[in-house]
Order: structure tokens, then sequence, then C-alpha cells
């Protein structure tokens, strides 16, 4: 990637139509924990690390599937993501 200006990251989670959505990788949401949910650590882009509020985080329902930056004993930045789903996420 030395030649992009911008990177994202998703996660996505697919279902029957009526169902519960699923949980996205642990199924926690995230809280900081190392390995608690899922996470990016120290992630770089174009040779230079992220810092918190250099990427916006969006959810299709904060309830079900969020992610968040947090930093590391040693001050260095990681993103942590998932959520459990459920009926909630899709209406039903």
């Amino acid at each position: 990637m030395t030649s992009a200006n911008q990177v994202g990251w998703i996660g996505k989670t697919t279902n029957d139509l009526n169902t519960p959505s699923p949980p996205m990788g642990s199924g926690a949401l995230p809280n900081g924990v190392l390995g608690h949910a899922g996470y990016f650590k120290y992630p770089t882009f174009n040779l230079k690390g992220l810092e918190t509020g250099m990427g916006q985080i969006q959810s299709s329902n904060y309830g079900c599937y969020n992610a968040s930056y947090y930093n590391d004993s040693q001050g260095l930045l990681y993103i942590q993501f998932g959520g459990p789903g459920g009926g909630k996420c899709n209406g039903i």
C-alpha cells in the first residue's frame, strides 16, 4: 500500500431474513481487555503507526457490534472490535 491515501477495515456478519444476527469475533463488545474481543494490534499505514482519533468508527448498531481504539501498557494503539449480535440488530 505504498500509493494509497486511505485505508479501511470492515467487519461483517450475515444471517437469514428474520433471524437474529450472529456474533462477531468472540461475541464480546470492545472493553479494552486485549484478547477479549477481536483486535488489530499496532496497525500501520504508509509505515506510520495509527493514532487514536485518526479514523472514524461506525457501526450499524452499537449495541450489537462496535469498535474502539485502545492503548496497551506500552502506549501502542490497537483497535478492538466485535459484538454479541442478536435479535435487536435487524429489527426483529
